[in-house]
Protein backbone atom coordinates (compact mmCIF):
# COMPACT_ATOMS: atom_id res chain seq x y z
CA UNK A 1 0.00 0.00 0.00
CA UNK A 2 1.41 3.37 -0.98
CA UNK A 3 1.09 6.09 1.62
CA UNK A 4 1.19 9.75 0.61
CA UNK A 5 2.58 11.94 3.38
CA UNK A 6 1.73 15.58 3.88
CA UNK A 7 5.24 16.79 4.68
CA UNK A 8 6.00 20.05 6.46
CA UNK A 9 8.52 22.30 4.73
CA UNK A 10 11.95 21.42 6.12
CA UNK A 11 15.10 23.56 6.18
CA UNK A 12 18.48 22.04 6.94
CA UNK A 13 20.71 24.81 8.25
CA UNK A 14 24.36 23.84 8.23
CA UNK A 15 24.16 21.34 5.40
CA UNK A 16 27.62 19.82 5.69
CA UNK A 17 28.30 16.10 5.96
CA UNK A 18 25.64 15.29 8.56
CA UNK A 19 23.02 17.83 7.48
CA UNK A 20 23.57 16.89 3.84
CA UNK A 21 23.05 13.22 4.64
CA UNK A 22 19.84 13.71 6.59
CA UNK A 23 18.54 16.31 4.13
CA UNK A 24 19.25 13.89 1.29
CA UNK A 25 17.44 11.04 3.02
CA UNK A 26 14.43 13.26 3.70
CA UNK A 27 14.44 14.47 0.07
CA UNK A 28 14.64 10.88 -1.14
CA UNK A 29 11.57 10.11 0.97
CA UNK A 30 9.71 12.95 -0.77
CA UNK A 31 9.99 15.78 1.75
CA UNK A 32 10.33 19.34 0.43
CA UNK A 33 13.84 20.33 1.56
CA UNK A 34 15.76 23.60 1.56
CA UNK A 35 19.44 23.26 2.42
CA UNK A 36 21.55 26.14 3.70
CA UNK A 37 25.30 25.61 3.75
CA UNK A 38 28.69 27.16 3.26
CA UNK A 39 29.70 28.36 -0.18
CA UNK A 40 31.88 25.28 -0.71
CA UNK A 41 28.86 23.00 -0.09
CA UNK A 42 26.61 25.06 -2.35
CA UNK A 43 29.23 25.06 -5.14
CA UNK A 44 29.72 21.28 -4.90
CA UNK A 45 25.96 20.69 -4.73
CA UNK A 46 25.36 22.90 -7.77
CA UNK A 47 28.10 21.17 -9.78
CA UNK A 48 27.44 17.53 -8.80
CA UNK A 49 24.06 17.26 -7.10
CA UNK A 50 23.91 15.49 -3.75
CA UNK A 51 25.75 12.17 -3.76
CA UNK A 52 25.30 9.92 -0.72
CA UNK A 53 28.18 7.45 -0.36
CA UNK A 54 27.79 4.47 1.94
CA UNK A 55 30.09 1.52 2.52
CA UNK A 56 28.25 -0.68 0.03
CA UNK A 57 26.92 1.77 -2.55
CA UNK A 58 26.55 5.30 -3.85
CA UNK A 59 23.33 7.19 -4.58
CA UNK A 60 22.63 10.52 -6.26
CA UNK A 61 19.68 12.29 -4.64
Amino acid sequence: MTQILDWPRIAVVGAGAVGGYFGGMLARAGAPIVMVGRKSFVDAFTANGLVIERAADQERV
